[in-house]
């Protein structure tokens, strides 16, 4: 049998590497031609950038990884990020993992390649080719609060490979201990705290005077390692043609006509533990005022009791954000390994990239939402 080989990526590829993927137990949107969206209408990707490279044998893909172009603002400059996508590899060809990554990392059109969802497997891929391990702290530590206790447990119970007759036995059975526990947190946390206004909208009809506020945003946090949040960068990433099942949503919080603050909220639904769930992807105010944050959390609660889901989460956001949301009291899931990292490409980022007071990191950040 002849070696594998490594190639470059093309368009014709994307049908088997949704299939590569399914084989594998990756869990990416249904097939649509997501690859168009991704890239063509990826207002940062150009001709000569590289979609990915995949292994083949014997015309088969058998490994893939996909590189998506996204755009930072750190300094007053913009810089140009590639987005791991897609990190697979089928078992009997994992010797090949590490020069597939290398393809990956030896690219020359970005400052800086993200590996924004790995496993605890590819984190250690990551980690031999040098790859660094966000500095942003707490970061693996899930925040969450319970909507619907007996859903909740329902999906804890399968999870833990406990049947389903069981799961929901002992689901009956904890529902009422787990509501009062529920209740009890939520009662002591801040109190509400009144906005004149805050929308609820679909991210298709995010108004005009938002990218007034993103610039004034942006020069406020030059020194964070940002990425770009304007109108059209946050419809592209959550358009209805890869996220029709997420349903995406921004919640704008307005002060003297002016807004002031926004998060945006998904579904990511795990059909095969039955956990409904809505994640909050990410989350910005002026000034990182405790208020806005307290008023926008508590908005989305109520949203997500409307929705009827098992549980609100949020991943990710510097330690300064979570500190003033673990006022609202949240549980909290901690992740056994980093999923989160970084290679630095230019050396004018390599060292502020090192600083936790440069990332504002977030499920928006990377893949991780597309």
């Amino acid at each position: 049998m002849k070696d594998a080989v490594i190639r470059s990526a093309d368009f014709s590829d994307e049908y088997a590497v949704h299939q590569l993927c399914v084989r594998n137990n990756l869990e990416l949107d249904e097939y649509k031609e997501t690859w168009d969206h991704l890239w063509n209408k990826n207002k940062y990707y150009t001709q000569d950038w590289e979609v990915g490279w995949v292994i083949e044998d014997s015309n088969k893909v058998v490994g893939f990884i996909g590189n998506i172009p996204r755009a930072y603002t750190f300094k007053d400059k913009i810089w140009v990020a590639g987005v791991a996508r897609a990190f697979v590899v089928d078992e009997k060809y994992r010797k090949y993992s590490l020069r597939l990554l290398a393809k990956f990392i030896k690219q020359n059109k970005s400052d800086v390649l993200i590996f924004s969802s790995a496993n605890s497997d590819a984190g250690k891929v990551y980690e031999l080719m040098h790859a660094k391990k966000i500095p942003q702290k707490e970061y693996e530590k899930d925040l969450f609060w319970i909507i619907s206790p007996f859903n909740f447990l329902v999906s804890f119970f399968l999870k833990r490979e406990v049947s389903v007759v069981y799961s929901y036995i002992l689901s009956l059975t904890l529902t009422p201990f787990l509501s009062i526990i529920s209740i009890y947190r939520r009662y002591t946390g801040v109190s509400k705290v009144k906005i004149s206004k805050i929308d609820n909208i679909l991210i298709d009809d995010i108004p005009n005077e938002f990218d007034v506020f993103w610039n004034k945003l942006r020069g406020l946090n030059s020194d964070k390692f940002l990425s770009m949040r304007s109108a059209a960068d946050i419809q592209w990433q959550f358009s209805k043609s890869i996220s029709v099942e997420k349903k995406p949503r921004i919640f704008i919080v307005w002060e003297d006509k002016e807004i002031k603050g926004y998060a945006i909220v998904t579904r990511q639904d795990s059909k095969k533990f039955k956990l409904e769930r809505l994640m909050i992807n990410d989350l910005m105010v002026i000034n990182d005022r405790s208020d806005l944050i307290h008023s926008l959390v508590n908005k989305i609660l109520l949203y997500a009791k409307s929705e009827k889901v098992s549980i609100l989460q949020v991943v990710g956001l510097p330690l300064f954000i979570r500190d003033k949301i673990n006022l609202l009291k949240p549980y909290v899931h901690s992740i056994p390994y980093h999923r989160f990292w970084y290679y630095t490409k230019n050396s004018e980022l390599t060292h502020n990239l090192k600083l936790e007071k440069s990332w504002y990191a977030s499920s928006f950040d990377g893949d991780s939402s597309l």
